[in-house]
């Protein structure tokens, strides 16, 4: 007796190519023991799976674009300290969030000249090869600490402002800006351009020179 439903059947009486074939995968698959058939399924949903990670990472490779390896700091660092590979690594960062003269390399016997934090981005404005993390156009100073000082550390940038009496009253000039590289009780060392250290003295010797933080530049 033929279980053929009538639907696959021609009205000749003979079954259409369609119905034909799946009556033999029907067969087939009857031939294949349950274990196969559960392990191609588990395959299909593995392929699946790995297809479709593959295309989210597509995905998200287009959305932020191309990758590149940068240095990134590991653990917290105050001015002065050496970079190494027990404080820094090269980690992949997107393309589009990379900051500009970002290192893409770690570099021996150069020192941060400003604080950082584990995960920040190490850029080249943010290390020096001195110790004291001077650049090569700056001198290092330490002035008396001004009489109202704003709250200051390491790193901060500040306006020198000196101040003088002038026909018997005060008067005040922005010498221009430097880091503070170090403060205690008795003064501030400051990081400053070069060409303003002759400046600095001249007003030392007249006045006093006040500071004025500016803000901090991220």
């Amino acid at each position: 007796m033929q279980d053929e439903s009538p639907s696959l059947i021609r009205p000749d009486g003979e079954l259409s190519v369609r119905a034909a074939a799946l009556l033999r995968l029907r067969d087939r698959m009857r031939s294949i023991p349950p274990r196969r058939i559960l392990a191609m399924a588990i395959a299909l949903a593995v392929g699946t799976g790995t297809w479709s990670v593959t295309r989210a990472a597509g995905v998200e490779r287009a959305r932020w674009g191309e990758v590149v390896a940068v240095l990134v700091a590991t653990d917290h660092l105050e001015i002065g300290e050496a970079l190494s590979a027990q404080n820094s690594e090269l980690q992949n960062r997107p393309l589009a969030l990379v900051p500009a003269g970002s290192l893409t390399e770690l570099r021996v016997g150069v020192h941060t000249i400003a604080p950082l934090v584990p995960g920040q981005t190490i850029v080249e404005a943010a290390v020096a090869p001195d110790r004291a993390g001077l650049r090569g156009w700056e001198r290092a100073v330490t002035i008396p600490m001004p009489l109202a000082p704003p709250p200051l550390q390491g790193g901060d940038t500040v306006d020198l402002i000196a101040v003088r009496l002038v026909a018997g009253h005060p008067r005040s000039i922005t010498l221009g800006h430097a880091r503070v590289l170090d403060l205690d009780e008795v003064g501030l060392t400051l990081a400053i351009d070069q060409l303003a250290v002759g400046s600095v003295f001249e007003a030392l010797g007249s006045g006093a020179v006040e500071v004025a933080r500016r803000p901090t530049q991220r």
